[in-house]
């Protein structure tokens, strides 16, 4: 689906945990649209975990990205 690195920490504040996830990819968009219409049985099974576990449906999956770039710094060499 063209994704090559997904993140996922936790963050334990006053309010309750947050997990915050960061996926990058070329086209994210794209990828997501293919998790969320996908009738492979492993999609399936991945879609309804990510739906249990996050709340993110297929249809929120489908939607605009909720968030946008605005800085991604890459050291020299690195």
């Amino acid at each position: 689906m063209g994704i090559v690195r997904e993140v996922a920490s936790l963050a334990q504040t006053p309010q309750g945990d947050f997990l915050c996830l960061f996926h990058e990819g070329e086209d994210l968009a794209r990828a997501f649209g293919m998790l969320a219409t996908s009738d492979e049985p492993f999609d399936r099974w991945f879609r309804d975990q990510v739906a249990e576990l996050h709340g993110l449906t297929p249809q929120l999956l489908l939607a605009e990205l909720p968030a946008k770039l605005y800085f991604d710094y890459h050291p020299a060499g690195g």
